[in-house]
């Protein structure tokens, strides 16, 4: 029900606007504007005011704005000539056309100010989460850094610091960090080689971004738990959420480390435990250093690539992952970050082959360390097809497994149609980060405007990428939707609240206004395009050109909605 009813107000909405910018300009411009539906078809409500005809139609898939002489067919008076479309100066009929795509415009950039005006909360440039083996981690930086210049430019907030990051794939980056220690506040200079990562944002396909492994969320103190270890005998699970540390309160995973390496047992836990709150203490023992098993499991790899050279120096950099990670952990009691657990593992994919189960903590991918499950998505993405080497934690002990990814069995995201190859295990990454500090700062209307405009010109963008990913064959035309994939996202987007619903409501304005602007007739743009004709010529097209143009761009148009329309049918059929 939400859907049709958000839907349904997303798109009046939208085709009012659109409407409105054609039947204001063309009043300013002195035509007479019969009729404004909104909707197509048989007229469900009408009335007439200042001599227009104002209705709600049956089919609310659109509108339209009828003015006198719309048409050459169109028999009119000498008087009603002068308040007629066609027999308007060029520049006149242009600027009708170009009003209803222009309002779509405008429409979000209002919307952009209401969202972006007023008191606003941003995170502050403060390093929450620095991840193992990433570029930041090997440079020297470290949790709770403050960042207060990148390159030696300012930064107020995390997301300038993650603009500055992504802008730069190549070359060094200077951070300028304010680091508190024991009570001493120093400042660093630290440069950071960035990693270069495929933009998340599928139209930038083929695109580098920088990432240097940061964070703007503090890890939340949520553990896991290696079997065998003195925090298992104590009685802790994974993925409890320790809040206090011989009763001082912790506050992030970074900081339970700390307090858990400088105590001495035995050391009281107060922990969360879904709804219950226990005390755990953890007593005196004999360190878990597991052990690592020589046998290499391996799914659609081949004997012989287990003799490679380069194969082998990536199990001796497992390896040694491996025994760091037992260590750390032994030093802690056997409690690790859990944000590496595997909670379930699929039937008939890669991990099931080579026996990987629940509980089982994924430590190193392809000689790398990983502690994040960020981490481990970004190094089975690179390079799907190749061999991968995963370093896991088993029922307290270590293990090497070599696979190739498996065909997944689940539907394409709407870039990727194809059946992606995945590993086939879930992990429990929800509620393993929170917010870091954040401030309340104050934007003014001017600078609310400038935001919006911004906004607005990022959307275009990114829409006329999409287009041309289409057009090109990068995007398939399956990808389209319709009015029921409008009716769908516009109640996924009001479910979540006003500002996610507005943000939709922007896209598919821009959107709008962008189609509307391509050269097919019967479209504006395919107006416009026409009088661009005219112009040059100094002669308006002939009835039957206009006629032959009106048939194409129908035919197009009704081709292209029938595409979208079958495409969200079988959405739902799939």
């Amino acid at each position: 029900m939400i859907s049709i009813v958000s839907g349904f107000i997303l798109l009046c909405v939208l085709v009012i606007v659109h409407e409105f910018g054609h039947f204001i300009v063309a009043k300013m411009m002195g035509v007479r504007v019969l009729t404004f539906s909104v909707g197509f078809g048989p007229k469900l409500l009408k009335w007439t005011w200042g001599g227009t005809e104002y209705c709600l139609s049956a089919v609310p898939l659109g509108g339209y704005v009828k003015m006198v002489g719309e048409s050459p067919t169109d028999e009119l008076t000498e008087e009603e000539k002068h308040v007629s479309f066609l027999y308007q100066p060029i520049w006149k009929k242009s600027l009708i056309a170009l009003a209803g795509p222009a309002f779509n415009f405008i429409l979000p950039i209002f919307l952009f100010i209401f969202l972006f005006f007023g008191n606003e909360t941003v995170q502050l440039p403060v390093i929450g989460t620095v991840f193992a083996g990433q570029p930041a981690a090997s440079a020297g930086l470290l949790a709770g850094d403050k960042v207060l210049k990148v390159d030696g430019q300012e930064v107020d907030t995390f997301f300038d610091v993650e603009t500055a990051v992504e802008a730069k794939s190549a070359g060094k980056i200077s951070f300028e960090v304010e680091r508190t220690t024991v009570g001493k506040v120093e400042r660093k200079i630290i440069e950071v080689t960035p990693d270069a990562w495929d933009d998340p944002n599928p139209v930038n396909m083929g695109e580098k971004v920088g990432n240097i492994g940061v964070l703007q969320f503090l890890k939340n103190p949520r553990v896991a738990v290696s079997a065998n270890s003195i925090a298992a005998a104590s009685g802790l699970k994974s993925f409890d959420e320790i809040e206090a540390v011989n009763g001082k309160v912790v506050d992030s995973y970074d900081q339970l480390q700390q307090m858990l390496s400088s105590a001495q047992p035995p050391i009281q836990l107060k922990v969360k435990r879904d709804k219950s709150e226990l005390n755990i203490v953890l007593t005196a023992g004999k360190p878990n250093v597991f052990t690592i098993d020589d046998k290499i499991e391996r799914y659609a790899v081949l004997p012989t690539e287990l003799e490679n050279a380069a194969f082998k120096d990536v199990v001796a950099r497992t390896r040694r992952n491996l025994e760091d990670f037992s260590t750390q952990n032994a030093k802690l009691y056997g409690i690790s970050f859990s944000d590496c657990v595997i909670t379930k593992v699929a039937d008939h994919t890669a991990a099931s082959r080579v026996k990987l189960q629940a509980q089982d903590r994924i430590v190193s991918v392809n000689g790398k360390g990983v502690d994040s499950w960020v981490s481990i998505m970004h190094l089975f993405q690179e390079n799907p097809d190749d061999m991968k080497v995963i370093g896991v934690v088993s029922q307290g002990k270590g293990r090497i497994v070599a696979v190739r990814l498996a065909p997944s069995k689940e539907k394409g995201s709407s870039f990727a149609p194809e059946p992606k190859k995945v590993l086939g295990v879930e992990m429990s990454f929800q509620g393993s980060f929170k917010m870091g500090p954040t401030k309340d700062r104050w934007v003014g209307i001017s600078a609310a405007a400038g935001r919006a405009f911004e906004g607005t010109w990022v959307l275009a963008k990114t829409i006329v990428k999409s287009l041309a990913l289409l057009v090109t064959g990068q995007v398939p035309a399956s990808q389209m939707g319709g009015p029921i994939s409008i009716f769908n996202v516009a109640g996924e987007a009001a479910s979540l609240g006003i500002r996610p619903y507005i943000m939709m409501m922007n896209l598919i304005s821009v959107n709008l206004g962008l189609l509307n602007l391509l050269p097919i007739p019967v479209l504006d743009g395919g107006h416009l395009m026409m009088f661009a004709i005219e112009a040059v010529t100094r002669r308006p097209l002939t009835l039957k050109a206009r006629q032959i143009a009106t048939t194409i761009g129908l035919v197009l148009v009704l081709a292209l909605m029938a595409l979208a329309i079958f495409n969200d049918v079988m959405r739902l059929v799939a």
